[in-house]
């Protein structure tokens, strides 16, 4: 996976078919998943970024109110996906306009990287097009 982010809506979308076909996910080296390309990789059933993983809190609404509902929204396909609440403490409290990076030593520590019972390489399964890139909240209704 290799995307700098764009619409939630699309991502939680792509997000559950990735978990109900049971894909692997993978950001391989010398790539960057961000945002909105996060919730689909942690929506693979094995996940492994080798590459750059970042989140951060959503943006893109003046509504309080659909800003709520969206987060919890997400918040409930993370845990369906068994996502580390590491990782959602920190995508929650990043701002909007910056971006957490997350250490090879923290994907591993805090069971982001999710491998199969031998712990060989995860084949790239699943390409996110790069047309996933506006604001998270853009065009919710």
């Amino acid at each position: 996976m290799d995307c700098p982010g764009g619409y939630v809506i699309p991502a939680l979308d792509m997000a559950r078919s990735v978990y109900a076909k049971g894909l692997k996910t993978i950001v391989q080296t010398g790539d960057g998943c961000h945002s909105s390309c996060s919730l689909i990789f942690l929506a693979g059933n094995e996940r492994v970024a080798n590459g750059v993983l970042g989140v951060h809190q959503i943006s893109g609404s003046d509504d309080p109110s659909v800003t709520q509902t969206v987060i919890s929204e997400i918040y409930r396909e993370l845990v369906q996906f068994n996502t580390p609440s590491y990782l959602v403490s920190r995508m929650l409290r990043t701002p909007p306009d910056d971006i957490y990076i997350f250490s090879p030593e923290e994907l591993e520590q805090n069971s982001i990287n999710v491998r199969a019972g031998d712990g060989s390489e995860i084949p790239h399964l699943l390409a996110v097009e790069t047309w996933m890139r506006k604001d998270w909240l853009v065009g919710v209704s």
